[in-house]
């Protein structure tokens, strides 16, 4: 089975067919995958290449590492293995329940240890007014009042 090489630090002017004939003094070159910007479709600067042995690869990594191509002193390494990344985007919020939709709200305590504050239930609070915007300041993320003068 063949081995990967990483190539960085590229001129944005190479083509995958100039990195091809590059490796392939080095050993047989199975696959060049050059990595393009997916708006303007230019090459971002950086590259993989299947080489057919590892041994191929090493040599080909020891040789070229280092080297001047196009004005750009080429940095080339064996390929790490990709990572999984979550997937997250264009993915909407849930309300609680799973239904789509609403605000996100992340189900954890206020604080280590505590329970978030809830409001307390007295016959005069439903009759006042909702609290002025200076008292909604003053209020922290968990609800619980700051002292004064400390905002």
């Amino acid at each position: 089975m063949g081995k990967t090489v990483y190539i960085g630090n590229m001129s944005h002017e190479i083509t995958d067919e100039r990195l091809k004939v590059l490796f392939s003094t080095h050993g047989q070159v199975n696959e060049v995958r050059l990595i393009t910007d997916h708006y303007t479709g230019r090459p971002r600067g950086f590259a993989f290449v299947d080489m057919a042995t590892e041994e191929a690869a090493r040599t080909a990594i020891s040789e070229l590492n280092g080297q001047t191509v196009d004005g750009h002193q080429l940095k080339v390494a064996e390929a790490k293995p990709r990572r999984r990344r979550p997937v997250e985007s264009g993915r909407r919020p849930c309300l609680p329940g799973g239904e789509p939709g609403g605000r996100w709200r992340p189900n954890r305590p206020c604080r280590a240890g505590s329970e978030p504050v809830r409001p307390r239930q007295t016959s005069a609070s439903v009759s006042e007014p909702a609290p002025s915007v200076k008292r909604r300041a003053r209020l922290s993320v968990c609800g619980k009042r700051l002292q004064p003068g400390k905002e």
